[in-house]
């Protein structure tokens, strides 16, 4: 395994980090998994929203009602959006509505098995995710088998894939804003089974005015390898990987509502998650002696936040304080570990005032971050740095507290010129007392104009700015003079929508400046950072989607190249690593005697990049083979294709209360996707590392 295991610190969350051979012993173990049960899930689906209908699905096949803030801008350049309904109807969710982001256009998953998402070419920790701007500590559990959050707690994902306004900041890449599902008192809930977890949530009235939501969800897999003695256990005999704590994980949302009045609520949201994994790796003993032995992982988070939301004729405000706590506990092979217990306090406030042709949208962030690190580690590796060696890397003792305040104004005028053109311009000012990073400000335009009823061109042009990842900053391991990373956005779409159908043609261009890059010593290892490099990102963004009541079709396809300069020492830009020149997803969807429904999707994605081995050295320090590396990026894996099939049926009960059944074939041909590929110990090429293979499942959920 050509892998070494390390944390990185991303602002105020730790991630795991793949390179080489990526955390091969991660995927060999849910294979282990599945077969350990026999039957495969990965998942919950629950198809109907709050309440039944008479007519099994009907929310899917025709138009939504969507969600629309009064400072959304429709049919601007670079934002797209779902239903809960919709995304959980996408083959291959298994019932996660998060999961569904992975089919919109421009969206990438390097890996069926991740919930990191790229972003028209962006890394994933610069994208934000957020629950009406409540800060979320982990979007996905582990692997990326399922999100956090309650499914029935969402009421609508909305993705913004550059260009957006002035009230999302701290983003490079892209903002994905989930707006709740607030309770109603409608006394109603679900229960779900599922092969992996089972999870229930219930929305009842505490009294005329106030609701209460609270929904939760647990794996099982541990438990009933505890039931039957398997409280250890092997993981893969080829890769010397056993267990002593299977990977589990648990989350509860709550969400408490009382309505003043028809214009005034108050709500208070929670939102809490928590994964273990206990594991054992020995495969690394002869290519990376020190990254072997222990890899244990507490880590979870807690969020919560008081709102204020009032809707007027004229005027609307969104007021949100905010505590979020996020803590990892990692403890690496023999010696090293990764501790750290972040606390943010915050205040969101946001006010649209609408004024004859003119809204006028302005607010405030206030945020304060505390932020304890300890930890005995080397720098993490880097996809950019192939030949990491966890053996010989530097390490660093470090036991400090970096504490942080950020102060952020922002104003927009959204201005109706006539009928047919809508402008909206604004700034965001951010100013951070951390190190020499001070204030900055990010301009913003954007414009729609309407062709008829059905028709509309737009674009979107504007400054973005974040801070780079934590441990670029930290003293120990980078640098204090760093500077914000910066990306310039450049939209542009053609929309057409109507009752049936809709689609867009969306051409899109992005720039980054002052990205944080390595400095490299005599030696060619990574000194420090300096705020010098560039990349760009462009591309095209087709998507189509037809309803017409029976049946349910949509079409994404996206050309994009992603280049990015690797070190100070070359000008040159290399392929991004999450560069997937062509993906295409075709969906199709048929509702046949009321309550049935059979769905299709296909995927089809360009290999992911790599850098090759082309040759081996002994090193004469320890007498270690050791690989010598190609061109960065030089080569791809195969292309990646699934096909997933879907059949559900709604059983509609006198009573109200419905029964949803659902049967799933993931990558029904089975056929062979490649995530990484597998070296022997003299680093000759032996095989490959595939993702998931042909996977049944099957689920049941009741509503009352």
């Amino acid at each position: 395994m050509n892998k070494k295991d390390a944390m990185i610190i991303d602002k105020t969350h730790v991630l795991p980090y793949d390179k080489g051979n990526t955390m091969r012993w991660l995927l060999l173990s849910l294979m282990m998994t599945l077969s350990l049960i026999g039957d495969e899930d990965l998942g919950e689906i629950q198809i109907e929203g709050t309440a039944p209908t008479e007519d099994g699905f009907s929310e899917v096949f025709t138009l939504p009602e969507y969600i629309e803030q009064r400072s959304y801008m429709p049919n601007a350049a670079g934002q797209k959006r779902m239903t809960t309904q919709e995304a959980m109807f996408i083959p291959g969710v298994q019932g996660d509505p998060l999961k569904g982001l992975k089919s919109l256009g421009g969206v990438t998953a390097l890996s069926d098995m991740t919930g990191e998402l790229y972003i028209y070419g962006s890394k994933p920790q610069e994208s934000q995710y957020s629950i009406n701007h409540l800060p979320i500590g982990y979007v996905f559990h582990g692997f990326g088998i399922h999100s956090v959050i309650s499914p029935d707690a969402i009421d609508q994902i909305d993705a913004y894939l550059g260009g957006f306004d002035t009230t999302y900041g701290d983003a490079m890449g892209g903002i994905i804003d989930i707006t709740p599902r607030y309770p109603t008192g409608s006394d109603s809930g679900f229960g779900h089974i599922g092969i992996y977890d089972a999870s229930a949530g219930v929305d009842v009235a505490l009294s005329n005015d106030v609701s209460l939501y609270v929904g939760a969800r647990r794996s099982y897999y541990d438990l009933l390898l505890q039931a039957v003695g398997e409280t250890t256990g092997t993981l893969s005999e080829e890769d010397n990987v056993t267990y002593t704590q299977f990977p589990n994980y648990w989350d509860i949302t709550a969400l408490l509502d009382y309505r003043f009045d028809d214009s005034n609520a108050f709500s208070v949201e929670m939102l809490t998650a928590k994964d273990d994994l206990t594991i054992q790796t020995y495969n690394n003993i002869e290519k990376d002696p020190l990254a072997t032995g222990n890899i244990d992982n507490d880590s979870g988070f807690f969020s919560a936040g008081a709102r204020h939301r009032y809707e007027g004729s004229e005027q609307s405000t969104n007021t949100l304080l905010y505590y979020n706590k996020s803590y990892y506990n990692t403890e690496l092979f023999t010696d090293y570990f990764f501790k750290f217990e972040s606390q943010r306090y915050g205040l969101f406030h946001q006010n649209d005032i609408q004024l004859d042709d003119h809204l006028f949208t302005f607010g405030v962030e206030f945020e304060h971050l505390d932020l304890p690190l300890d930890f005995y580690l080397s720098r993490p590796p880097s996809p950019n740095d192939p030949d990491f060696d966890f053996t010989t890397e530097e390490k660093f003792r470090v036991d400090e507290t970096i504490r942080i305040d950020t102060r952020v104004l922002f104003w927009q005028d959204t201005w109706q010129v006539n009928d047919d053109l809508t402008l909206r311009y604004g700034i965001r000012y951010s100013n951070t007392d951390y190190q020499e990073f001070q204030g900055l400000i990010d301009p913003r335009v954007s414009a729609v104009y309407q062709l008829g009823y059905d028709d509309s061109i737009s674009a979107s042009i504007g400054l973005y700015s974040q801070i780079p990842e934590g441990f670029q900053t930290q003293e120990d391991l980078g640098s204090t003079t760093l500077s914000f990373e910066r990306s310039a956005h450049f939209m542009f779409s053609y929309d057409h929508v109507d009752a049936n159908a809709q689609w867009s043609i969306s051409p899109f261009y992005k720039r980054f400046d002052d990205l944080a890059i390595d400095v490299l010593d005599a030696n060619g290892s990574t000194d420090t950072y300096a705020s010098s490099g560039k990349g760009d990102a462009y591309g095209i963004d087709l998507s189509a989607k037809y309803r017409n009541g029976r049946y349910y079709a949509f079409a994404a396809y996206t050309y994009l190249r992603a280049k990015r300069q690797v070190d100070t020492s070359d000008p040159t830009k290399y392929p991004f690593y999450g560069d997937i020149p062509h993906t295409l997803q075709l969906m199709g969807s048929v509702r046949f005697l009321d309550n049935w429904a059979f769905s299709v999707l296909t995927k089809y994605a360009s290999g992911k990049p790599y850098t090759p081995i082309v040759g081996t050295y002994e090193d004469p320090a320890d007498s270690r083979v050791r690989p010598v590396y190609g061109d960065l990026f030089s080569e791809r894996l195969p292309d990646y294709f699934t096909l997933n099939l879907k059949l559900a049926q709604e059983i509609a009960m006198k009573d109200g209360s419905s029964l949803t059944w659902s049967f799933e074939l993931m990558n029904a041909t089975n056929h062979e996707n490649v995530s990484e590929i597998r070296y022997d110990d003299d680093y000759r090429q032996e095989g490959y590392i595939t993702q998931l293979p042909l996977l049944p499942w099957f689920d049941v959920t009741y509503r009352f």
